[in-house]
Parts: structure tokens; C-alpha cells; sequence
């Protein structure tokens, strides 16, 4: 994956959080706060939950937010970037408008975004979205600009809401069916 600035507009609400270090996070990533460690990872690193609906269920559940700076562990065959070592923490936006990748889709304003499933449909893809249709599937709402409002779209604002520190919707039991993220 890569560095993508995906911030559109809003008050970001950032905190500050230690990254997992077995995997890259890069900007723009929608991470999650791993309820064991209690440090953020990627969307990409959890692991599967054996769909697409309780991949989005764990998400919404553990939703940290979007990734403002890099962290985590380096790429393969990366030795460093940005001429320093890799941050002891990241910046992380709990709140605020972040524009993501999406598959053609008609948005609506307050349409319910969640995680989407990578191509191989074997875990969360880190920097794209997709319509849902139940609150415990969402990280958010979708705000799409006036000349996309109802148009198929392959982009798509959103305003995202931080299930963990954001006041996002808390669902009854975090987690999933396997227990494992």
C-alpha cells in the first residue's frame, strides 16, 4: 500500500497512539485498536473473520480511526523513510471528513460506509470503503460532494466516527464470532 492524504475537511480530533510494529500503517489507513495489545493496527492486519459482514462488524467494533502519520513496521526492502526511524507513536483522526476508494456506488448523504473486504476477499482492504446498511457495520457516514450526491462514484467522502475514543456506536460485545482480530 501507500502513503495517501485522505483528509478532506472537519476537526480531526487526533490522539496519539502506539502502532503494532508486525505490520506497516500507512496514511490514510483505517486502523483499529487491537483489544489485546491496545495498540493500533491496520484494517489489512486483522485477521479474517470469515466474511466481509463480520470483517465489518469486528471493524466497527475496534475502530480507532484514520492513520495522520506512517508507522508500524517498514515495507520489504525498506530501510527507513522520511530520513527517520519510525515514530514510538502515530497521530490518529478520530473525527473528520476522509475521502477513500469504494467500488462504483451511489451515495446518498448519510448513507453508512464500513471496511471492504481486499481483492481476494481474504481480509479488510486498509483504505477503502463500501455502503452498508447496518450501523454495526460502519466507521461512518458518507458526505458526498454536491455534483456526486446520488451519482455512481468510485470515491466517496466520509465522516468518520471513532468507535473507541469518538463517539462512535458501541455495540454490545466487541469482537467477533471467532473471537480472534
Amino acid at each position: 500500500m501507500s502513503d495517501n492524504f485522505r483528509y478532506r475537511r472537519g476537526d480531526t480530533k487526533p490522539i496519539l497512539m502506539v502502532p503494532d510494529s508486525a505490520a506497516p500503517i500507512h496514511v490514510g489507513d483505517l486502523l483499529f485498536q487491537d483489544p489485546t495489545t491496545k495498540k493500533a493496527r491496520t484494517a489489512a492486519a486483522m485477521l479474517n473473520q470469515g466474511s466481509q459482514t463480520l470483517n465489518q462488524q469486528t471493524l466497527h467494533d475496534l475502530f480507532a480511526g484514520v492513520a495522520l502519520q506512517r508507522g508500524g513496521a517498514l515495507e520489504p526492502g525498506e530501510v527507513s523513510f522520511n530520513l527517520n526511524p519510525l515514530p514510538g507513536q502515530i497521530v490518529v483522526a478520530t473525527a473528520g471528513e476522509f475521502e477513500f476508494d469504494c467500488a462504483a456506488t451511489a451515495f446518498q448523504p448519510g448513507d453508512l460506509v464500513g471496511g471492504c473486504n481486499n481483492a481476494a476477499n481474504t481480509a479488510l482492504a486498509p483504505q477503502q470503503v463500501a455502503k452498508v446498511t447496518a450501523l454495526a457495520n460502519s466507521i461512518g457516514v458518507a458526505v458526498p460532494e454536491a455534483a456526486a450526491i446520488g451519482q455512481s462514484c468510485t470515491s466517496v467522502v466520509v465522516r468518520i466516527a471513532s468507535t473507541i475514543l469518538g463517539g462512535g456506536q458501541q455495540a454490545a460485545v466487541p469482537g467477533s464470532s471467532s473471537g480472534a482480530v
